[in-house]
């Protein structure tokens, strides 16, 4: 009798032991499935949470099935392959060195096709808003501008460099426009045509304030790759991801109010912004040609 109850313990502590595996694996599995699915949404704090949940349901599961003597060991072997994996992840999906520009982005023309730029003078509440806005976003290097058309009609342009995307795209018309009491009427994607240059889509939106009615026209550029947000970065990072030079990224934003019978704020936005796109192109082409050169 109690051989049998001796035989039927060791079955259950097996029978225990293989359950808790199963589980395990099936958490990490599915867990590392929604990391991945996440990873390409570039939300990469609730990927290393999603992976950091798995470990933990694997080290409990092998905690409980191992002899206690050796459960330590269990638990440092795994959080040091959780640690390991998240340095070689990271590692894999940071540049080893940004190809900045050999010409400065202060050289962009202040005659742009019907547009003529100059140096904004801002003070009071106004300056303060714009450099939370504009200034304010970690870059290398930026140009702040207002260029008028011919007809009058004023469009503040912003253009920056980074070497570091990742605090680029932190900025975004979403976030700073909003955290700065504009009330966001629509965003639309508007395709942008620039000869020599492929067509990229940007993003075109409408803010409010009182009674002001802004047009914003957004986007990111990283050498042939567009972007408008942490997510479009993190996907961006594993295309990259390999490569130990990457092109610097650029931001450029644009900003024109919309006036009652002042005309297509849309069509002037796109006009502009396709002169910037255009001498983007030439600005970053002889370091590329250097690049490629054998």
């Amino acid at each position: 009798m109690k051989n049998t109850v001796r035989r039927l313990g060791i079955l259950d502590a097996r029978l225990l032991g293989k359950v808790l595996l199963v589980s395990a694996i099936l958490t990490l599995g599915a867990s590392a499935a929604w990391g991945i699915a996440v990873v390409h949404s570039a939300e990469s704090a609730k990927v290393q949470l999603g992976l950091c949940l798995a470990f933990a349901q694997l080290g409990l599961s092998l905690l409980l099935w191992f002899p206690a003597a050796g459960r330590l060991g269990i638990l440092i072997m795994l959080v040091s392959a959780a640690h390991g994996g998240f340095v070689v992840v990271r590692a894999g999906t940071r540049p080893g060195q940004v190809r900045l520009p050999a010409r400065s982005i202060h050289e962009l023309p202040r005659t742009l096709g019907v547009w003529h730029g100059e140096d904004p003078e801002r003070q009071g509440e106004e300056a303060e808003i714009h450099a939370k806005i504009f200034v304010g976003t970690g870059a290398l290097d930026a140009v702040d501008r207002i260029y008028t058309d011919r007809s009058g009609h004023a469009t503040s342009l912003f253009v920056a460099l980074y070497d570091d995307p990742e605090a680029g795209v932190y900025h975004t018309p979403s976030n700073c426009y909003r955290s700065n009491g504009w009330t966001n009427i629509d965003d639309v994607p508007m395709p942008l045509e620039v000869p020599g240059r492929p067509t990229i889509s940007v993003s075109l939106s409408t803010w409010e304030s009182g009674d002001k009615r802004i047009q914003v026209l957004c986007w990111y550029e990283m050498g042939e790759h567009v972007l408008f947000d942490r997510r479009d970065w993190g996907l961006l990072q594993f295309k990259l991801r390999g490569q130990t030079i990457w092109p610097p990224m650029y931001k450029v934003l644009l900003q024109t109010q919309v006036l009652p019978g002042g005309g297509p704020a849309t069509t002037r936005l796109l006009d502009l912004a396709g002169q910037v796109r255009g001498w983007l192109g030439e600005l970053d082409a002889p370091a590329a040609a250097a690049e490629q050169a054998p």
